[in-house]
């Protein structure tokens, strides 16, 4: 899939978990430059990954916090989101993490990242082995969608600390 509107991203809560090290009241410039992105528009999220974050083992810290005073970026589902979760469940279905008691938010991000044309930021990496359940990275290969990493994004927007 190629994106349309270049620039603009899903990401996951795994990409977001991995921000916490880069505390807003140090890395003031990094959150400056994610809070514009949330501002145009260009950096969204499922619904479900705050949902994630709201779960997540020491979820009351910066990050829940930070997603919680920019809840404009998280986006519910749609229609054209419930289409494409029934026409690639397949594929969807094998990035769900059975350990996990809620909802997982993985085909979520991805479907989103279709129907808005979006890259996918997360800090999941592809599978080693076949065996291996799928991850964010192998599902976006086999439906076309650019999957980034924290790095990939940050060299994408240019931006230097």
């Amino acid at each position: 899939m190629k994106i349309r509107y270049p620039g603009q991203y899903c990401i996951d809560t795994s990409a977001l978990i991995e921000l916490k090290p880069y505390w807003p009241e140090t890395f003031h410039t990094l959150w400056q430059d994610i809070e514009r992105l949330v501002l145009e528009g260009r950096l969204l999220a499922p619904v479900s990954v705050l949902g994630e974050l709201e779960d997540y083992q020491g979820s009351a810290d910066v990050i829940l916090r930070w997603a919680r005073r920019h809840r404009r970026m998280f986006v519910g589902l749609k229609l054209e989101q419930q289409r494409l979760l029934r026409k690639h469940s397949s594929v969807l279905q094998q990035v769900v993490d059975p350990r996990k008691t809620k909802e997982d938010a993985d085909p979520y991000v991805i479907v989103l990242a279709m129907v808005e044309g979006c890259a996918v930021i997360t800090s999941e990496r592809k599978r080693k082995e076949l065996s291996q359940r799928m991850r964010i990275p192998d599902a976006c290969d086999q439906l076309h969608i650019d999957c980034l990493s924290l790095q990939d994004w940050f060299q994408k927007e240019q931006w230097h600390y």
